[in-house]
């Protein structure tokens, strides 16, 4: 194990490196089962070493150590503790103890992994379950009811420098975390940390993932290689913690979170919409492409006839057709499993559409370009 579990006040050993799923629901399970506050101890041996402790046996001085005003600046106590990681850690909450009012300069993502969480934010107070995500601006007051011993909360935290413009880049069509942490990057927020006001209005995101299994199995994997680094760890936090809040975002969305329309579009996204109708052009919707990419159906469709040419249906039109001709002439499909292949339901507007691109009917063509094919 790296030295950062040394650091954090664990007390586990894994079997080796490569944390898997149940070594992680092992560990998470192990963790902090008497103490009611996490500390750093030093042992008098290596600087990076030290212990968890009792709260009866250790000495008020570490107390005030651990996660107390001397580190209410994240460069402070990574310089401190975290030293080999860059303005990011992931925080494990010790069980049966709450967190007092406090505000600090850096973001804090709370995950429940198990059980539940009561937290306080400006004047909310948010009840969390198994699942939830809680994202906390620098500078707002918060704290945290005690929990029991079967929640597990985890805290993600990131400087505001953390997001530099290649990481921001990752998240750039995320509109709800792009433009909660883009817009807070630059913030004065010292005043705020040295005189916290507790009836400040909060500054949260608040998201519940459910069961989804995509974004819980992303922060799994961010706790493992957090955990349980390699040589490659630090890069792959860097690409998980961004895909997990795209994620999120998908969450948020079709939750019928309110996104603002996007007036003009990229280059990458005519390609990905082309790639979208390529992939699902049975399924393919204006509808659908337009949540997916973040414009209005009929603006959408309006950009891709002024940028293409072509409306979104007469692209979609025109490779469905592409498609059945292919299966026109590459299998024993009838004429009418062909059209409901390629989304058709309706028989009369599958001729209708094919005569129109193709200039002959399915069955002419398959006849004539049949016949072609065996002569060659």
């Amino acid at each position: 194990m790296h030295s950062i579990l040394n650091s954090a006040f664990y007390v586990y050993v894994l079997g080796g490196i490569d944390m898997t799923i149940p070594e992680l629901e092992q560990y998470l399970s192990s963790i902090f089962p008497h103490v009611e506050k996490p500390v750093f101890l030093p042992l008098g041996g290596a600087a990076d070493e030290s212990l968890l402790t009792n709260l009866s046996n250790s000495s008020p001085f570490y107390f005030d150590r651990a996660f107390g005003t001397d580190y209410r600046t994240i460069e402070n106590f990574l310089c401190n503790e975290y030293s080999d990681h860059s303005n990011f850690l992931i925080h494990i909450h010790s069980r049966y103890n709450s967190s007092s009012g406090h505000s600090h300069d850096y973001f804090e993502m709370i995950y429940v992994r198990a059980g539940s969480a009561t937290y306080h934010v400006g004047e909310d107070i948010i009840d969390m379950e198994a699942g939830d995500f809680l994202l906390i601006a620098p500078g707002v007051y918060h704290s945290l009811d005690a929990h029991g011993a079967k929640d597990v909360v985890i805290s993600f935290v990131f400087c505001r420098g953390y997001f530099d413009p290649p990481a921001l880049n990752l998240i750039s069509k995320n509109q709800l975390f792009y433009e909660f942490i883009s817009e807070r990057v630059s913030e004065r927020v010292s005043e705020r940390i040295s005189d916290p006001v507790p009836d400040e209005p909060s500054c949260n995101l608040y998201i519940r993932a459910g069961e989804n299994s995509e974004v819980l199995n992303t922060a799994d994997k961010l706790l493992c290689e957090y955990l349980d680094p390699d040589s490659c760890s630090e890069g792959m936090l860097k690409c998980l913690f961004p895909s997990m809040l795209n994620q999120l975002f998908r969450i948020w969305k079709k939750s019928d979170g309110t996104i603002d329309f996007r007036k003009e579009i990229e280059d990458s996204d005519v390609q990905q919409i082309l790639r979208y109708i390529e992939t699902n052009y049975a399924a393919a919707s204006l509808k659908e492409a337009a949540v997916r990419f973040g414009y209005h159906p009929d603006h959408l469709s309006r950009l891709l006839k002024r940028r293409l040419g072509h409306t979104f249906s007469e692209i979609k039109h025109q490779i469905c057709v592409d498609k059945a001709k292919f299966l026109l002439l590459g299998s024993d499909l009838t004429i009418q499993q062909v059209a409901e292949h390629v989304g058709f339901s309706n028989m009369s507007f599958f001729y209708e559409i094919f005569d129109r691109y193709c200039g002959t009917t399915p069955a002419r063509y398959r006849e004539d370009f049949g016949q072609v094919k065996l002569k060659l």
